[in-house]
């Protein structure tokens, strides 16, 4: 077999019901491919509602080898869904390696931009770093998992004395699965609000994040679509949490809560009662969290495989600056707060350019972004 590399830029819509097949065919081949992210039913989700959505298909003497599903910013590839997607990178065909600098290449673009980049570390052609992703296997059942973590099975103890003051103070609580698409709306205002809160970007602001959801949950399947876990006391809504699954597995994904009853901790107390219902529910085997952040998360799930968060540069000079630039800063102590700036800066305008693709929405955000950054103290590690 030749080992040159072509690929085909195609909208996921214009796939043939051929390679359509072999995409499905890799994913099931491979648990790296396990996330609903990288299900072929979500890259047609986005197709028309993510700006500049495309996936290139990667031949190699004349059979198809992969696909790498992104979006165009200029010459800059992002992720499908960005900031959305948790994970992605090349889905590639059993045994077989490919050269994920040269796949950026053959699209046209000049970069690569990931925040959950799964399979083998990056080439070393700009920053780079490795984050664990936070899976619980909940296959055997609640009491195998907990049989494992004292640590976990004490907090979900002491947190029952949180459940019987809810209780106490606003009624019987009662979680449900719903299926009312007008909660969707009640989980979009409150992570808007979060974000206005925390001075960060937000990322439904522009529209079609807010479009990719919806149809997501208006598109769902048994095997695949977005899930709506909701938590209630007295019939009033206090939490409510949205996530996507694809057949055994379900990704946490937009966990919220009413902040009036914040000192009642809804959020945890939902999240405990999903995670006990998920562990009885047959054809689940696996609660995926996300890469490492939040600390919340390490209640529930442990450390898996990395996956990679940074950049690739094909551009020479790009990378030659970038790289300068960080010696600099690494070598100048007394310059550690600009590195740190400059690295949630880097992190925001990922963020502000994956959503925003009018000119003044972009420059409303950088200019949101520099004011942030020169308020907030040092950077800490969390997900976008």
């Amino acid at each position: 077999m030749g080992t040159k590399l072509s690929v085909e830029v195609l909208a996921p819509g214009a796939l043939t019901l051929s390679e359509r097949a072999l995409w499905r065919s890799f994913t099931a081949a491979s648990s790296a491919y396990r996330s609903p992210f990288f299900s072929l039913d979500f890259a047609l989700a986005a197709d028309g509602v993510a700006p500049g959505s495309a996936v290139a298909v990667v031949e190699r003497a004349g059979a198809v080898v992969g696909f790498l599903p992104f979006q165009r910013r200029g010459r800059v590839a992002q992720p499908l869904g960005a900031p959305l997607s948790d994970y992605h990178g090349v889905i590639a065909a059993p045994g077989v390696d490919l050269d994920l600098r040269e796949v950026i290449r053959l699209t046209g673009c000049d970069s690569y931009r990931f925040n959950g980049l799964v399979g083998p570390a990056p080439p070393k052609s700009g920053r780079c770093f490795a984050h664990a992703a936070l899976r619980a296997d909940v296959s055997a059942g609640l009491e195998a998992w907990l049989s494992a973590r004292p640590s976990t099975r004490k907090f979900f103890k002491d947190k029952e004395r949180a459940r019987r003051a809810a209780e106490r103070d606003l009624g019987a609580l009662e979680f449900r699965m719903e299926d009312d698409s007008d909660l969707l709306s009640f989980v979009i205002a409150n992570k808007r609000d979060q974000y206005r809160r925390t001075a960060r970007h937000d990322v439904f602001a522009c529209g079609w994040t807010r479009d990719l959801l919806r149809r997501l949950w208006a598109e769902r399947t048994a095997e695949f679509g977005g899930r709506l876990a909701t938590l209630r006391a007295g019939g009033r809504l206090l939490a409510a949490e949205l996530d996507l699954r694809a057949g055994p597995v379900r990704h946490i994904w937009f966990p919220t809560y009413d902040p009036d009853v914040a000192r009642w901790g809804p959020g945890t107390l939902l999240m405990i009662s999903l995670f006990k219902a998920a562990a009885e529910d047959p054809g689940l085997a696996e609660l995926d969290f996300g890469r490492e952040g939040e600390a919340y998360k390490r209640h529930y799930a442990d450390a898996a495989e990395p996956v990679y968060e940074g950049g690739l540069d094909l551009d020479g000079w790009r990378r030659v600056s970038c790289r300068a630039a960080d010696a600099a800063l690494a070598a100048a102590p007394g310059l550690t707060r600009v590195a740190e700036v400059r690295e949630r800066m880097r992190r925001r305008f990922e963020i502000i350019t994956a959503c925003e693709t009018r000119p003044a929405a972009w420059l409303g955000g950088a200019a949101d972004a520099f004011v942030n950054a020169a308020r907030r103290g040092p950077a800490v590690s969390s997900n976008a």
